[in-house]
């Protein structure tokens, strides 16, 4: 048997070997380090940590075709036993984070290096203790693990990209508020659960008063800053589980699950309180207040239909600008439908 210690070894054949004892080192380990999850986030939220590495049925298949593609390569044996756990590799890259893949391909480097150094992986080659036959295994290891990282790698940029894209095209550009779309979406979805729940929903129409006279005053600049300038109020006097959106130039949308016909007049009556009592600025030292019309539609079993709910808190709204603007007005479906003897559809 060779000996492979660096005591018997000239200069450069020592510095080579300690290079690449180095380089798989860092190559299985270094990339579990920079991935670690912040455990700040974890404390914070430990509810979406849990499920974003909980154990799900689909999710642990990758794994299996892992452990299975390690045995098999123990069983089969021969110089292409360390390739065999490539592909599963590769599809927990595509399937898993980063920190996760970097923890499976840890684990690959050790499987390889144990296996091979205690004679479990055989891969029939003579004399397995020679210097270059251990640098070329353990360069060829540490190549290897460079596949799966890469692909996680672009996995992650790809994700980022795409949740990005996403919000761009979910959100309002100027005031970083739902769009018509993806508010519509996001109601609906909050109406079926609530319909299923029997419980109630309100929603909100709301349109600043005399929009164009700010804008014919003080140019679209201006305009956009009262836009602005309302969102962040109209955000703040919202509940946590509320959803704002933009559905029109200056005519936002807000619904209210599980409210209230008190508790919605209520919210709705500080956000225009707040807004009414809010010096805007709009540039070069000028500061203006403006004022906000709110309809309500209110309905005690949730209907899956935002569009009905819209179009009663739009009747609402109007109805608030004829009788002075700066007001909230509110119409219950449920009087509706003892009037008309119909619920809208």
């Amino acid at each position: 048997m060779t000996d492979t210690s660096l005591s018997n070894a000239g200069p450069l054949k020592g510095w080579a070997f300690w290079f690449v004892n180095e380089l798989v080192n860092l190559m299985a380990i270094l990339p579990v380090m920079l991935s670690l999850p912040d455990l700040s986030g974890f404390r914070l939220n430990r509810r979406r940590a849990f499920k974003t590495y909980s154990i799900q049925p689909g999710k642990i298949l990758p794994v299996c075709a892992l452990l299975a593609s390690f045995v098999l390569g123990i069983i089969i044996g021969g110089p292409g036993a360390p390739v065999f756990p490539i592909p599963a590799l590769l599809w927990c890259a595509l399937s898993y984070d980063i920190f996760i893949t970097s923890l499976l391909t840890l684990f690959y480097s050790c499987w390889v290096l144990i296996s091979m150094s205690m004679g479990y992986l055989p891969i029939s080659i003579v004399n397995m203790n020679a210097r270059p036959m251990l640098l070329s295994i353990r360069i060829g290891v540490s190549l290897l693990t460079l596949a799966p990282l890469t692909v996680a790698c672009v996995m992650a940029a790809r994700e980022e990209l795409l949740r990005q894209l996403k919000y761009v095209a979910e959100h309002d550009q100027l005031t970083s508020l739902l769009n018509r779309r993806a508010f519509n979406e996001r109601a609906s979805s909050k109406l079926c659960a609530l319909a299923e729940q029997r419980r109630p929903v309100a929603v909100l129409m709301l349109d600043i008063d005399k929009f164009k006279d700010v804008n014919d005053t003080y140019g679209h600049a201006g305009g956009d800053r009262v836009l602005v300038a309302f969102a962040r109020i109209a955000s703040a006097g919202l509940r946590e589980v509320d959803t704002l959106g933009r559905i029109g130039g200056e005519e936002f949308a807000a619904i209210l699950p599980g409210c209230s016909r008190k508790d919605a007049e209520m919210i709705a009556g500080r956000i225009r309180s707040k807004l009414a009592s809010t010096p805007i600025a709009i540039g070069d030292d000028q500061q203006i207040k403006v004022t906000v019309s709110i309809g309500i539609s209110l309905i005690h079993q949730a209907v899956p239909d935002i569009e009905a709910l819209l179009l009663v808190a739009d009747k609402a709204l109007y109805r608030a600008k004829e009788n002075g603007r700066n007001r909230v007005e509110t119409d219950d479906l449920d009087d509706i439908k003892n009037k008309n003897d119909q619920v809208p559809t």
